[in-house]
C-alpha cells in the first residue's frame, strides 16, 4: 500500500492497522460465536497478543492515571465519537439485537472501539483517562475469579463473565474518556442517553395502551418492559437515567433543545419506571435524585423537578387503572405480601450465605446458574455484591468494591473541582446515577450492565476534560 494513503493515519506501513483489525475480529468472534469454551480462551489471547505486539512496536501512550493526563491533543477523529453518540442513543433498546443476540448499541460501541484504535495510530499521544482504582479492582475481580475457578475445576466457563466486565469498565469507559473531549460532546452524549431511556419508556406506554408490540420482549403480570427484554431492566435503566435527565432540564447554559429533552425525557422515564412495577428501581431513582440534589446544592431548583416526576407518577397510575395493568398499590402489596418475592429472595440469600459461611475466599463459580440441578440455591441471588460473593469468592467481591468505590470517588472529586453550577450539576447527576444504579444492585444480580455504567463513563470523560483544562492553565502559567 502507497504511504502517501497510509501517512494521514501515523504508520509507515500496513501491519499495525492489519494487527488492529486481526485482534479486534479474534476478540469479536470468541465472543460471539464461543460460549466460555476453549476457542473462546484462544480467540481472546490472539486478541490480547495482537494488542500487546502493537503497543510494543508503536509504543503509544494511550492511558494515563489522573497525574499523567494533560491536553495531548486538542483534535481527534470524529467517526469514533459519532459511533459512540449512535450506541448512547440505543443503549435502552435492549430488545434490538441484530445478529448473534448483541445489542445494536454493542455493535456500535465495537465500532467506536476499533475506529478509537485506528485513530489512535495516527495521534499516538491521545491518552484516555484509567483510575489506578478502576485497575486494581479489575485486578482483584479477575483473580478471585481464577482461583474460584481453580479450585473448583471450573474449566474456562467464567472467562466470558469476566471479560465482559473488565471491558466494560475498563475499555468502553476509557474509550469514552478519549472520544468526549469537550463539555458540550458530553452533554449530547447525556441527551442521547436520555432520548433513549425515554424511548423505552414511551414504549412500555404502548404496551399498556396497545398490547405486546414490542418485538423481543415479554410482559409479566401486567409488568412493562418497554424495549428492554425484562421488566427489572426498564426499571433499573430509567432510575439510572432520571438524575441526568433532570440535570439537562435544569442547566442554565444549555440549549432550549437540551432543557426540552430533559423535561420530557424525565417525565417519560418516570412514567416507564412506575409502568416496569420495579420497586428496587424506583427506590434507586429516589436515591439518585437524593443525591443530585445535595451534591449539586440545587435543592430548590430541584425540588421543582420533583414536584415534575411526582405529575408524572400520578399520570402513570391514572394511566396504569385505565390501561388495565396492574397498579403500583397491588404491585407494592404483593412484593412485601407473605407470598411475596421479598420473603423468597431472603430465603436465597440465607442460602447463598450458608455456602458463602463455609468458604469465603472460594465461591460457586463465576458464570455457573445456581438454578443448576447440582445447586443449592433454587433461584438466583438478587443482589450484586452477595452475588458476586457467592459466585466468585472474597477476592471478587472485594474487586468490586474497589471498582464501585474508586467511581464515587471521582465522582465525588469531579463535583467538588466544577468550575460552574451547571458543570457542577452535571458532575453531579453523574454521581447520583450511578448511585441510583448501585441502590438498584442491592436487590438485582446486576453487574455489567451498560445502562448502570454508563454514568461512570460520561463521569469519566469529565473528569478528564477537568484535568485536560487544569493541565492547560498550568502550562499556560508557567
Amino acid at each position: 500500500m502507497s504511504r502517501a494513503l497510509l501517512r494521514p493515519f501515523g504508520v509507515a506501513s500496513i501491519w499495525p492497522l492489519a494487527l488492529v483489525g486481526t485482534a479486534a475480529a479474534a476478540c469479536g468472534y470468541g465472543v460471539t460465536r464461543a460460549d466460555g469454551s476453549f476457542a473462546l480462551a484462544v480467540a481472546l489471547s490472539a486478541g490480547a497478543l495482537g494488542v500487546i505486539l502493537l503497543v510494543s512496536r508503536t509504543r503509544p501512550t494511550w492511558v494515563a492515571s489522573e497525574g499523567g493526563l494533560g491536553d495531548d491533543a486538542d483534535r481527534f477523529p470524529a467517526a469514533p465519537r459519532l459511533a459512540f453518540f449512535g450506541g448512547l442513543l440505543l443503549l435502552g433498546q435492549l430488545s434490538v439485537r441484530p445478529i448473534q443476540s448483541i445489542t445494536a448499541a454493542d455493535y456500535l460501541f465495537m465500532l467506536a472501539l476499533g475506529l478509537t484504535l485506528y485513530g489512535l495510530l495516527a495521534t499516538n499521544q491521545v491518552r484516555g483517562l484509567v483510575p489506578r482504582g478502576m485497575i486494581a479492582g479489575s485486578a482483584l475481580f479477575a483473580l478471585g475469579a481464577l482461583v474460584t475457578a481453580a479450585a473448583s475445576d471450573q474449566g474456562t466457563s467464567w472467562i466470558g463473565t469476566v471479560v465482559r466486565l473488565l471491558y466494560l469498565v475498563l475499555v468502553w469507559t476509557w474509550i469514552a474518556t478519549i472520544v468526549l473531549r469537550r463539555m458540550r460532546d458530553i452533554q449530547i452524549g447525556t441527551a442521547l442517553w436520555v432520548i433513549s431511556v425515554a424511548a423505552s419508556g414511551a414504549a412500555a406506554v404502548a404496551q399498556l395502551v396497545v398490547g405486546d408490540v414490542i418485538p423481543g420482549t415479554d410482559l409479566a403480570f401486567g409488568r412493562m418492559t418497554g424495549t428492554a427484554q425484562h421488566v427489572n431492566d426498564l426499571g433499573g435503566s430509567a432510575a439510572a437515567a432520571l438524575p441526568a435527565a433532570i440535570a439537562l432540564a435544569l442547566q442554565a447554559t444549555t440549549s432550549r433543545v437540551s432543557v426540552l429533552i430533559g423535561i420530557s425525557g424525565a417525565a417519560i422515564i418516570t412514567t416507564g419506571l412506575i409502568l416496569s412495577g420495579s420497586i428496587g428501581g424506583m427506590l434507586g431513582a429516589a436515591v439518585g435524585v437524593t443525591i443530585t440534589a445535595i451534591a449539586s446544592r440545587r435543592l430548590r431548583s430541584l425540588g421543582l423537578a420533583v414536584g415534575l416526576i411526582a405529575a408524572a407518577v400520578i399520570t402513570a397510575m391514572h394511566v396504569q387503572e385505565t390501561g388495565g395493568g396492574g397498579t403500583l398499590g397491588e404491585r407494592i402489596a404483593f412484593v412485601s405480601g407473605p407470598s411475596g418475592t421479598v420473603g423468597d429472595r431472603l430465603d436465597v440469600f440465607r442460602l447463598a450465605w450458608g455456602r458463602i459461611a463455609e468458604n469465603p475466599l472460594i465461591g460457586a463459580g463465576i458464570g455457573v446458574d445456581p438454578r443448576a440441578s447440582d445447586s443449592p440455591l433454587p433461584d438466583v441471588v438478587h443482589s450484586a455484591f452477595l452475588s458476586v460473593w457467592f459466585h466468585g469468592g472474597l477476592l471478587a467481591l472485594l474487586g468490586l468494591i474497589v471498582l464501585v468505590g474508586t467511581a464515587l470517588r471521582v465522582g465525588i472529586q469531579t463535583v467538588a473541582e466544577a468550575q460552574d453550577s451547571d458543570e457542577r450539576l452535571l458532575a453531579a447527576s453523574f454521581l447520583g446515577s450511578f448511585s441510583a444504579y448501585i441502590a438498584f444492585g442491592l436487590g438485582e444480580p446486576t453487574l455489567y450492565v451498560r445502562y448502570g455504567w454508563v454514568a461512570v463513563a460520561l463521569l469519566l470523560a469529565l473528569r478528564a476534560t477537568q484535568l485536560r483544562s487544569r493541565r492547560t492553565g498550568r502550562d499556560r502559567g508557567s
